[in-house]
Formats: structure tokens, C-alpha cells, sequence
């Protein structure tokens, strides 16, 4: 329960707990486990961050990391924004020692509201310069600051966009400003815009600008701004800069990752969209987890993108344990996780899709890994001949709910709905005619690219199966995804069958909870059908499609 102290108590023993520390060590230790348990006893939580947050003023050095650490590993996010707000709205404490509770504050990961600092702050010119210039050197080593600027600049109109590039290049030059303008490269700008991004990268004879023209040049990009970009490169060159050395155009991916190691990947089971999530993390010298998590399509790529930067290993645990919370996701290697981050970048690249600038900022955490192909065709263990069974225990899995067909899906699917609902109202022998129905838009619903990324859909289940040690699915899979390769389509018109099935039984679970008024409510173009319909004819369905055999 926590100690009720008077504040004087309280003062004391938080500077006993600062001076308890001696070296870096200390804050992996028993020490620091202890030291957070006394602050932690301590019921004025509010207090303790108090005084923490005003020892920053004072500390230098070390004492300074020792308040840093001491503050991320006790305080929330929510109770260290409040505090800082506090600290910067007292007309008492002077402009520059705000500065670094702005500082922190970024660094927590909080928001700075521009209205609310011309508020609290007297010279905010000043202070924003400064901030800008810590914003710029701080991007250089962590791709949340770039982001910062990434989402600011693109909640502007193009005019405004323009005014805030000028005037951060008036101010600004060096590597630090061509760190900032080289992602503006991939987002979607007025043309206009990107010309002037590239005569001021030209500009720049800096190294951090060469990859990126360079990446520019061999895009899909426009060709008057690909001539202008190779322009630019040979004037980085004529300046001096060696734009074919390999060592020093990887020097800011080297300088980023030097300190930090693999942590751990994990992948999620693919769903019925072809969706899967990745999470791909490193871990730095001082046990600080620098992580991001994208989500990447069969057919588009990546598709979106957050990251964390120097999170404790307790908040990455709760980041993955929400990720595992509604899908099966499975451990697995940085190589692996490199192979399925490079070909979705290429899947992006084939269809045209604009990659999420969040990723392209944190994605320079894998530039040291070496990419390893998944080996997908060791999946298939023992080739057989996949039975109902099978069917039954692969979908008992839960990891094929998501693959039916809702009713909305498919202009072809509702057809499909509505014809079987007809057929089973008017025909107890409408097997027959449903399965012919099914045959005969079965390649409206999947056409040859369709029946492609379903094989491969499976595969990658398979793959999942396997790295969670669950063999005999991981080789039921892969053989359903071998068997659409030789043509033989008899799982995917079971997809077909079960949405049927699963529409049916959806009209029992609705008419359970729904209210006598809500009766009428009923998706637009559906077939109206009873519960006591719906039921009969789902129990008549499954009795004779549990009977079909997998040919």
C-alpha cells in the first residue's frame, strides 16, 4: 500500500535515490528495481515526477541520465505531459529552462500544441528556432522526429507547405537539413514542391542526399523531376562528395544501428484480405527497445506503419501481447522478417503503391540485415489427399474465420446468397443447384490473380503453422495451396459453401439479439428469411455438404 510521507519526507528520499546510483550498470540492477519500488510506495505520485522534472534543471552529466531514467521507468506518458505543462505555463520559470521540458517532452513522446507555447513562453521565436534546430539533429539518429516534421508538413496546404521548406532552408544547411528534405522525395507533393526540394538538395553537397536521388532516379517518379534529381547528383559530385562510395553513403544506417542489436520479430497469421502484421524491433546497449510495426498485403505491399523509439522491455512486452491478443502471431527471425519487409517494399514498387513515409523512416533499423527467402516448399512435409476432416481441423484453427465472404463483399457473393436462399425455400434437393450456381461464378469471384494470392495466402498460413510448432496444419495447408496450383479448386468453392453457411447462421445470431422493431432493418438487396427458416436450412446444408468429399 503507499506510504503516506509529508513532502519534506518525500524530497529526501527521492535525492537518496538519485545519489544511490554510480555508473550506467546500476540502472540494469537490483538498485534500480528497488529505488522504483520506494517512488512507487510513495502515494503522491504527482510529487515524486515534481521534483524528478525540476532536478533536470539542476543535474548535469549523469545525475542528468540518472532523473532521464529514473523518470521513464516510473512515470506515465499522461503524468509527465501534465507536469511539464504545468512547469511551462509558470511565468516564474525562465524561457531556456523551458526549453528542456519541450525537449523532454519530445522526447517522451508527447505533443507540443504551438497555440499553447505562445501561451507560456515569452520569446517563442527563440524557443521554436530552437526546437527546430534540435528537431533537425535529432532526426538524424531517431525517425520519430522525422515523422513529426513528415506529419506537420503534410497538414499544410501546398502554398503553406512550400513557406515552411524555405524557411527551415534559409535557417538551416548541413547534413542535418538534407536528412529532413530527403524523405519529402517519397511522399506526395505538388511537383512544383519536390523540383524545389531537389535544387536545395543540390544544394547541400551532403552524402544523405545521394541514396535517396539516387533510389529517386530509379522510381516510377516523374521523368522532368528524375532529370532534375540527376542534375542535382552531379552537382553533389562536382562538390566534392563521393557519390559511389558505399561506406559513406551508408553511413547514417551504420551510425543509427551501431549501438543497437536484433531484438525480436514477430508475424501474424494472414488473413482473408492477405493481411499480415509485422513487428520487427532492436534492442539498444542500455536495454532500451526501438521497435515498428507495418502491416503488408499480398497484393499491395505495406500498407501502414507505427514505431516506438527507446521503449523499456516491459511496454514492448504490452505492445506485442496487444499484437498476439485476436490473431495467432509466432516468433520469428530477423532474416525472416527482412524477406517478408523486402518483398512486400517490391510489391509496393510493382503495383505503384506510395509507401507510408512512417516506414521508410523507421525501415533504416533493418539496413544491416541480410534478407532470407522462406523456404515455402519444405512446408510440404507429405503430399496428401486432403479430406473433410482436414478441411474441418485446419478451420478449427480460428485462423480461416476471417476468410468467408460477408454478404456486402461481392455483388457476386450476394447473388450467390440470395440464389441459395431461394433454392433451399423452394427445393429440399437444392444442393445440386447451389453447387452449379457456385460453378458458374466461381471465376467471377476468383479470377486467375485472385486464385494466385489465395495459394500463396495459404502458404504463408502454412508458414505461420509451422513456426508455431503446429505441423500437421502447416502440411494440410500447404497441400490445399499445392492442389489450386495443379487446378484443382475444391477449397476455395468451400470458402463459397461456408459464407453461405456462415450468412445463414449470422441471421440466427441477429434474430436472437435483435429487438421486434429492428426486424425490418435488414441489409439492403438481402433476402428476408425466418430464424426457423434460416436454421432449417443451414442444418439441411451442412448434413449434405459435411457428406461431400475433397476431390
Amino acid at each position: 500500500m503507499p506510504e503516506k510521507l509529508n513532502k519534506l519526507q518525500i524530497r529526501a528520499m527521492v535525492f537518496d535515490v538519485i545519489k544511490s546510483y554510480e555508473s550506467d550498470s546500476d540502472f540494469e540492477s537490483k538498485l534500480h528495481i528497488e529505488n522504483l519500488k520506494k517512488l512507487n510506495s510513495v502515494e503522491d505520485k504527482k510529487f515524486v515526477c515534481e521534483i524528478l522534472l525540476k532536478e533536470l534543471a539542476v543535474q548535469k552529466d549523469f545525475g542528468l541520465e540518472i532523473v532521464k531514467y529514473l523518470l521513464a521507468d516510473y512515470a506515465s506518458l499522461e503524468l509527465i505531459e501534465s507536469s511539464i505543462w504545468e512547469i511551462l505555463y509558470n511565468p516564474d520559470v525562465p524561457d531556456r529552462q523551458k526549453e528542456k521540458y519541450l525537449q523532454l517532452l519530445r522526447a517522451f513522446g508527447g505533443k507540443v500544441d504551438v497555440n499553447e507555447l505562445m501561451e507560456c513562453i515569452s520569446d517563442v521565436d527563440g524557443v521554436i528556432d530552437e526546437q527546430a534546430q534540435g528537431l533537425l539533429e535529432a532526426a538524424t539518429v531517431n525517425p520519430e522526429a522525422q515523422i513529426d516534421f513528415l506529419d506537420f508538413l503534410m497538414a499544410l496546404q501546398p502554398k503553406e507547405q512550400l513557406i515552411l521548406i524555405k524557411s527551415l532552408f534559409e535557417d538551416f544547411k548541413g547534413d542535418e537539413m538534407a536528412n529532413m528534405l530527403t524523405p519529402c522525395l517519397r511522399i506526395d507533393l505538388d511537383k512544383s514542391i519536390k523540383a524545389e526540394i531537389i535544387d536545395m538538395l543540390a544544394s547541400i553537397p551532403s552524402y544523405l542526399s545521394v541514396k535517396p536521388l539516387k533510389n529517386y532516379i530509379n522510381s516510377a517518379g516523374d521523368d522532368d523531376l528524375k532529370r532534375a534529381a540527376l542534375k542535382a547528383l552531379n552537382q553533389i559530385r562536382n562538390a566534392g562528395v563521393d557519390i559511389d562510395n558505399k561506406e559513406i553513403l551508408d553511413y547514417r544506417e551504420n551510425e543509427i544501428c551501431k549501438d543497437t542489436k536484433f531484438h525480436k520479430a514477430f508475424l501474424s497469421q494472414v488473413d482473408g484480405c492477405g493481411n499480415q502484421g509485422l513487428i520487427f524491433s532492436r534492442i539498444t546497449n542500455r536495454n532500451k527497445v526501438i521497435m515498428f510495426s507495418t502491416v503488408i498485403n499480398i497484393t499491395d505491399g505495406i500498407m501502414d506503419c507505427f514505431g516506438l523509439y527507446n521503449i523499456t522491455e516491459n511496454d514492448f512486452i504490452k505492445v506485442v501481447n496487444r499484437f498476439k491478443a485476436n490473431d495467432l502471431a509466432v516468433p520469428i527471425s530477423a532474416q525472416e522478417a527482412k524477406f517478408k519487409l523486402t518483398n512486400a517494399e517490391r510489391k509496393s514498387a510493382s503495383t505503384h503503391s506510395r509507401l507510408p513515409y512512417e516506414y521508410f523512416c523507421w525501415s533504416v533499423y533493418t539496413c544491416d540485415i541480410e534478407e532470407n527467402p522462406i523456404d515455402y516448399a519444405s512446408l510440404l512435409t507429405e503430399r496428401i489427399a486432403v479430406s473433410p476432416r482436414d478441411l474441418d481441423y485446419l478451420y478449427n484453427s480460428g485462423s480461416f474465420d476471417s476468410w468467408f465472404f460477408e454478404y456486402d463483399d461481392n455483388i457476386c457473393v450476394q447473388n450467390l446468397i440470395n440464389f441459395a436462399i431461394d433454392a433451399g425455400k423452394n427445393s429440399r434437393e437444392s444442393v445440386p443447384l447451389i453447387e452449379n450456381k457456385i460453378d458458374e461464378v466461381f471465376y467471377t469471384v476468383f479470377s486467375s490473380e485472385k486464385v494466385e494470392e489465395y495459394s500463396q495466402m495459404l502458404m504463408d498460413s502454412a508458414f505461420i503453422f509451422n513456426k508455431n510448432y503446429d505441423y500437421k496444419r502447416a502440411n494440410i495447408a500447404a497441400n490445399i495451396s499445392t492442389d489450386i496450383t495443379e487446378g484443382n479448386m475444391t477449397f476455395l468453392k468451400d470458402i463459397l459453401k461456408r459464407s453461405i453457411l456462415q450468412y445463414l447462421a449470422n441471421i440466427i445470431a441477429d434474430s436472437e439479439e435483435t429487438s421486434p422493431q429492428d426486424m425490418f432493418s435488414q441489409k439492403e438487396n438481402s433476402k428476408k428469411l425466418s430464424e426457423e427458416q434460416a436454421f432449417a436450412l443451414l442444418k439441411y446444408l451442412e448434413e449434405q455438404w459435411d457428406c461431400a468429399q475433397y476431390e
